[in-house]
Formats: structure tokens, C-alpha cells, sequence
């Protein structure tokens, strides 16, 4: 049932409504970086001489805004643990019941990420939230996580409980049966740090991504509930990484932290898998895997495009490569 789901870990009788936080997870990403484009980009006069509908922009900025602030964190707001830190994400299909309690890490990592931009934004009067609120809840998130999410062995519990327990996910899998939510977490903890100015915050941060990138060289990753399979490289594991060492590398610089360098380079050589080795130039699309042997690259497998997947690594790709200086 696991695997036959369309969720982050959750049975296929709950995917449904977990696919709901997903969308609304992604709504509230895409509407921050489009806020973070008006304060930035917007003041680029070679950004406006390509713009043939400026005001349609302005007007689709007013409706991604409001969008925002009456629909989207209203729901998610009263969904806060206001007890015991993070956030609830098992809902039925009309948002009106809970029916689970379990923290999926990588879930409680976003929340972090999605609080800690909030305030940032906020500091910088592109949204109208209280600024004490949202660090009094990302703090309790970032409390909840560093007090239970680690296990023995340095990685982070795929899911907990509602007091933070490590739950087994997939049976026979063992706690850590995904990396990706070790990459949430420091995504949260990263953002977290530049919100709140705690070095410490983004101290820890980099103790996780060092232990990432250990086993991300040394292919030692449990992918859950996506699983690579046997025989090919996966797409994925690329764009997260360069999501997290662009997010990270903003955070190390702003505190002078000396593993900026380290991440940076980290993040040119992510960014070049994908540009020369997931990017497919004869038909500009990003292939999801790629095969080993040559005798399947003519499978479904081989084959597989995710439209989704394209256009949010293409934002990483374009925010990585404007910090590296890749203009090209």
C-alpha cells in the first residue's frame, strides 16, 4: 500500500488528502519566490523592456497575494501544533478532519522553511503576517525536530509521532528510510537561521548536510517511497541536492560560515549533473532517470518525464546559477 501511494510515505487511502498539503505546500513556495521576485527583480529595467504586460503582472502578484493570505495560511495556521511544535498534515478531503496525528519529517522541515520565509518576507513588508507569531512558531518546529528527529547513526526519522517518536514507515525499512528528509530538515534549519540570526541554527544545519553529502557520495540512500531503481540514476537526487546547497550556501555566506565554499562547489557540480547529464538537448526536456546500461534507454523507465519536477528544478537551476554567477 506504501509503495502503491501517491504521498510522502502515507498508504494509499491517505493520499488523498495528503495531496492537498502537497498542492498547498507548493501554492505557498511558488507565491513567496514570486513575492521575492517583485522585491528583487522586478526593479531590473532590463527585466520590465522584456515584459510586454506589466500590469498583468502586478495584478497576477495582487491575486497570488491574496490567494495567500485569505486562503492558503489561514488553513494551514490553525493546522500549527501549538503544543507540542511542527504541523499537522492528515486531513480528510475537506480540510474539516484530522485523521492522523504522525509528523512526517520532510513535511515538518518545509513547515520550517515555509514559517522561517514567511518572516523574512514579512521584515521586508512584502506579506502582512505577525513577524513574532511566525518565529514563535518556527522556533517550536525547529525545537520539536532537533530535540527527536536525529537517530544514532546521524540521520534524521522519516516519521514520528505526535510527541516525536521515530515511527517505521515502510515495514523493514528501518527509521531512516528516506534522505530526503534529512534534505527538509536542513532546508528548515538553514532558512530558520537567516529568519531568526542563530548561528547556531545554521551551524547545525551544515553537521546534517555533511552527513548528506557523505552518503550521497557514497551512494548509500534509501529513497522512500520512491525507491531508485536498480540500474539507474535518478533525477532527483540532483535537483534536491542543489535545492539545499543553494539554500544552505545563502544562509553560510550571510554568517560567514567557512563551509561556504565547500557548498558552493557542491552546488556547481549539481547543477552541472543536471545541465549535461539530465537535461536532454535534442528535446529540451529533463529525463527522470538515467540508465546504466545502453540496452534500456529505450524503456518506460528511460522514458519517463515529470513536468512538475522540470519546472521546479528549473527555478533551483535559475537561483543556483544566479548565486554561482552562471549567467549563461
Amino acid at each position: 500500500a506504501f509503495r502503491n501511494s501517491d504521498s510522502n510515505g502515507l498508504p494509499a487511502s491517505a493520499s488523498s488528502y495528503y495531496s492537498q498539503y502537497q498542492h498547498d505546500r507548493y501554492q505557498v513556495s511558488l507565491i513567496l519566490h514570486l513575492l521575492q521576485a517583485k522585491r528583487v527583480r522586478f526593479c531590473s529595467k532590463s527585466w520590465w523592456t522584456r515584459c510586454d504586460h506589466y500590469m498583468d503582472v502586478i495584478q497576477l502578484f495582487q491575486l497570488y497575494s491574496d490567494h495567500l493570505h485569505r486562503q492558503l495560511l489561514p488553513f494551514w495556521m490553525k493546522a500549527a501544533d501549538r503544543s507540542l511544535g511542527g504541523v499537522y498534515t492528515c486531513f480528510d478531503n475537506e480540510g474539516s478532519k484530522l485523521v492522523s496525528n504522525h509528523k512526517y519529517t520532510w513535511s515538518q522541515g518545509r513547515w520550517l522553511w515555509l514559517l522561517a520565509r514567511l518572516a523574512i518576507d514579512e521584515q521586508h513588508e512584502l506579506i502582512y503576517e505577525d513577524r513574532n507569531e511566525l518565529l514563535r512558531r518556527a522556533t517550536a518546529t525547529a525545537d520539536f525536530l532537533k530535540k527527536h528527529v536525529l537517530l544514532d547513526n546521524g540521520n534524521c526519522a522519516y516519521l514520528l509521532t505526535d510527541d516525536g517518536k521515530p515511527l517505521e514507515a515502510f515495514p523493514g525499512s528501518g527509521l531512516d528510510s528516506s534522505f530526503y528528509a534529512d534534505c527538509f530538515v536542513v532546508l528548515g534549519f538553514a532558512e530558520y537561521a537567516r529568519a531568526i540570526r542563530d548561528e547556531s541554527a545554521v551551524n547545525w544545519a551544515y553537521q546534517r548536510y555533511e552527513r548528506i553529502a557523505e552518503r550521497v557520495s557514497l551512494h548509500d540512500l534509501l529513497c522512500e517511497p520512491y525507491p531508485i531503481p536498480e540500474g539507474y540514476r535518478a533525477h532527483s537526487v540532483s535537483m534536491i541536492m542543489l535545492n539545499v546547497s543553494q539554500v544552505l550556501a545563502e544562509a553560510l555566506q550571510e554568517f560567514g560560515h567557512p563551509g561556504i565554499q565547500k557548498v558552493k562547489r557542491d552546488m556547481g557540480l549539481h547543477l552541472q549533473e543536471i545541465m549535461e547529464i539530465f537535461l536532454d538537448a535534442q528535446t529540451d526536456t529533463i529525463r527522470e532517470l538515467i540508465p546504466e546500461r545502453e540496452q534500456d534507454h529505450d524503456t518506460r523507465l528511460a522514458r519517463h518525464l515529470n513536468p512538475g519536477h522540470a519546472l521546479e528544478c528549473m527555478w533551483f537551476v535559475m537561483d543556483a546559477a544566479e548565486a554561482l554567477g552562471q549567467d549563461d
